[in-house]
């Protein structure tokens, strides 16, 4: 199993929390810093925590930084999903 170091979430995502709820990612306002150096697998932190993602329930929407729903993701209190043959996986 790879290790969860970081995802690049996108708009269309999909992410289950530990609870079961599921949540989609609707929209995602990038931050991009003059003369950084970052590479394209390498994103700095000033990136990540001035991105903005718009993340959507049946209880409402939500705005997080691509910095916080990474932290969630590698502590796995978020998995990221699809929905094939009517399940989430």
């Amino acid at each position: 199993m790879r290790p969860r170091i970081f995802n690049n979430f996108q708009p269309g995502d999909h992410i289950r929390s530990k609870k079961g709820e599921i949540f989609q990612i609707i929209e995602r306002e990038t931050f991009y810093c003059k003369g950084c150096q970052c590479k394209k697998l390498e994103i700095c932190d000033t990136i990540k925590e001035k991105t903005t993602l718009v993340i959507e329930s049946q209880r409402g929407r939500w705005n997080m930084s691509l910095m916080e729903m990474n932290d969630k993701y590698i502590s796995k209190e978020i998995d990221q999903v699809t929905f094939h043959q009517g399940l989430w996986r």
